[in-house]
């Protein structure tokens, strides 16, 4: 009789294989989802941090800004000249900004929309790749500093316009 060599058996590897597959299938949509919770939070929160941003731009000079120069400077009417500030969205790892007047940041986009007139009236946040990064596509209104969910599902080939969503279709959250 020969003896067999330690180690494993086609049988053993195959079925450990199979026990790895199956366990990463079950696994896998878990941790997506906790990540597109995770992503879908941060976006909200750096809307608030947008709107915020804005209102101050709104106060001392009496319009709002685009996403890359309220990420890089801060407003400075005459009268405060000698004070120091630092920019609103001075993030640790800063927003990155594409030719398009578009920001990403934590697997969502975001961009200025506008009103009929060109005004800046609010921002919109939309997931880098839906189903991956997160599902709902947000808006803030710069006035209310309100969230809502809006019902245009935007993700990397469907970037919602420039113009602000009808107020008739949005869900705000209150979170």
């Amino acid at each position: 009789m020969k003896a067999h060599a330690p180690g494993f058996v086609l049988g053993e590897l195959l079925a450990f294989v199979v026990l790895l597959t199956a366990l990463s299938v079950w696994l896998l949509p878990l941790a997506l989802e906790a990540r597109q919770k995770e992503n879908e939070n941060h976006a909200r929160e750096y809307l608030r941090m947008i709107a915020a941003s804005e209102q101050v731009w709104q106060r001392e000079m009496g319009s709002f800004v685009d996403l890359r120069r309220l990420s890089e400077s801060v407003p400075n009417p005459p009268e405060h000249r000698n004070h120091l500030r630092t920019p609103g969205l001075a993030f640790d790892s800063p927003m990155v900004f594409d030719g398009e007047g578009i920001a990403h940041r934590g697997g969502y986009r975001f961009r200025i929309g506008m009103n009929e007139e060109s005004r800046a009236v609010g921002c919109w946040a939309w997931p880098n790749l839906r189903d991956y990064s997160g599902y709902d596509t947000y808006w803030i209104d710069f006035e209310t500093a309100r969230v809502s969910i809006s019902p245009v599902a935007a993700s990397w080939n469907d970037t919602p316009g420039t113009l602000a969503p009808d107020r008739v279709g949005l869900r705000p959250i209150g979170d």
